[in-house]
């Protein structure tokens, strides 16, 4: 998180998003992080005794937020989560407005450009299998945000503000993101003032 955005409670919020990791060494005391994780399976004796190890190479999630250190320090490698993955992506080339970003994450967007910026802080090396994958899968993921947000996506938004007025479009809101509806409002603030305006 940037320094100006400290405060923002969107941006801690969008930094709540799950984040598949696999672990690149054993993490002592960590095994409860590993959804298979049963009590007994994990312990290994040392010479301090019972320590509860997150084995090297198991696959779990955690908030953005508490992984950006480990993922800096290599201690992690990161993985792009589904709903921001090739399938989502092609569909929002495709065909923009008929995809419920809401339903995925209310906070699509900055969600996205989150992990779009941790994958670009980390050494090249933190993606064990193939790191330059994982950078250009992510500069694709950056072209399909900006176009989806910008593009088709955006000018239904400005129509909906328009017709807001009149209509019911309900519908159309629930599935925008809280960027989106952000827009959604202004605009039907402004096109309902500028309706009043004319009216006198």
């Amino acid at each position: 998180m940037s320094p100006c955005s400290y405060y923002d409670i969107d941006e801690i919020l969008a930094e709540e998003e799950l984040i598949p990791v696999t672990s690149n060494f054993d993490f002592a005391y960590l095994a409860h992080l590993d959804p298979e994780y049963t009590h007994a399976s994990h312990h290994v004796i040392g010479k301090k005794g019972v320590k509860n190890y997150l084995a090297e190479g198991t696959r779990f999630k955690m908030p953005l937020w508490s992984i950006q250190i480990w993922a800096l320090k290599s201690f992690i490698t990161l993985h792009i989560p589904k709903h921001y993955g090739k399938r989502i992506r092609e569909r929002l080339d495709a065909d923009p407005v008929s995809v419920d970003l809401r339903k995925r994450n209310e906070r699509y967007y900055r969600s996205g450009m989150a992990i779009i910026r941790l994958i670009h802080n980390c050494p090249q090396d933190n993606n064990n299998n193939n790191p330059t994958t994982l950078v250009q899968e992510s500069e694709l993921l950056k072209k399909t945000l900006l176009e989806s947000y910008t593009g088709t996506r955006l000018r239904r938004i400005f129509d909906w503000t328009l017709s807001s007025i009149e209509d019911d479009v309900s519908h159309y809101t629930k599935r925008l993101s809280q960027m989106e509806l952000a827009l959604f409002q202004r605009g039907a603030q402004a096109s309902h003032a500028y309706s009043l305006w004319k009216s006198y």
